[in-house]
């Protein structure tokens, strides 16, 4: 058994908030409504993690894993308006403009149960 085998898996997770500034640029837009359904944060989770092997780290590749995820699914989710309503950027120079992150108090329960 490796040492690896014996660290508890965890999850690191991130609350994501849009900007004022995102909410204000959708409402000039015309996207109440996209406005309001992105004005409530969101959890976006990593996918199980080895605690003390690959977690303590690497925390802002971590973070970079879950900013690109969370604009994977945004992009996706609004389809071919995601340009014209957040700009063409790299997904973490798109995420830093116009989200903020939180590393969540809940990181510290395993999920391997």
């Amino acid at each position: 058994m490796s040492q690896d085998d014996q660290n508890p898996v965890m999850r690191r997770a991130y609350v994501v908030r849009a900007s004022s500034q995102l909410l204000a640029h959708l409402a000039e837009l015309g996207e109440a409504d996209l406005a309001e359904s992105l004005s409530s944060p969101s959890v976006v989770m990593t996918e199980p993690l080895r605690y003390e092997g690959k977690l303590e780290g690497y925390r802002s590749l971590i973070l970079g894993k879950c900013k690109a995820r969370f604009i994977t699914e945004l992009s996706e989710s609004v389809g071919e308006r995601f340009i014209t309503l957040f700009g063409d950027l790299p997904a973490m120079a798109l995420f830093d403009a116009w989200w903020l992150a939180e590393e969540a108090d809940t990181v510290e329960i395993t999920t391997d149960w």
